[in-house]
């Protein structure tokens, strides 16, 4: 993925997200950049872990079971 679009997302997407400790502790863990794991979680559910899609994915992240 180019480094600058993560960049752009890191300005965007700030610290005070909600959930932005476990975005950082899964980061660190699975080495993904916590911007796009903000990112994606923004667009999949605008961060309301009460999200259900019309495919069953749910959460924050739209996992599905």
């Amino acid at each position: 993925m180019d480094s600058s679009y993560i960049n752009e997302i890191k300005e965007i997407f700030p610290n005070d997200v909600p959930y932005a400790q476990v975005f950082h502790e899964a980061g660190a863990k699975y080495g993904v950049d916590p911007a796009l794991l903000k990112a994606i979680a923004k667009q999949e559910s605008n961060f309301n872990p009460k999200t259900v899609s019309k495919a069953g994915a749910r959460g924050v992240m739209q996992v599905r079971p």
